[in-house]
């Protein structure tokens, strides 16, 4: 089953949708390389694995980790899951879940850096930073 990352679906027509991402584990093109698939004729989500999986009309098979979406486009995949009669609930809990984890994860580094920051010498043409965190972000 190939995957797709950073991946975005959306409305082809009235009744039908397709797929953007970066592909991976496909033989056809290579890794992490921008496709469209074709016309998607399921959609399943598997919850329990946190993803969905569809069926293309061409008859390829995609895993799309719901970490892994393009959060800037759920109200274009929510549009296109509702023409497959999938449940806006489902997705939305599990969109849910993966901010929560990503919001935790940034937490957790945060804390661990809070105190000592990070410093990068010769970043950027000789500059040298220092970020130092705390509980509201990031300060230069």
């Amino acid at each position: 089953m190939y995957q797709l990352k950073n991946w975005v679906l959306y409305l082809w027509n009235e009744r039908h949708g397709v797929a953007f991402g970066m592909v991976y584990n496909n033989p056809r093109f290579p890794q992490g390389h921008e496709i469209q698939t074709s016309v998607i004729e399921k959609i399943v989500i598997e919850e329990e694995q946190g993803q969905l999986c569809i069926v293309t009309r061409s008859g390829s098979h995609y895993c799309l980790k719901f970490s892994e979406m393009n959060f800037d486009a759920i109200e274009k995949i929510r549009a296109c899951l509702a023409v497959y009669n999938i449940s806006a609930e489902i997705f939305d809990k599990c969109v849910e879940c993966i901010q929560r984890y990503k919001k935790d994860a940034l937490k957790e580094v945060i804390s661990k850096l809070h105190g000592e920051g990070l410093f990068t010498p010769d970043c950027v043409e000789g500059e040298s930073a220092h970020l130092d965190f705390d509980e509201e972000g990031i300060d230069e």
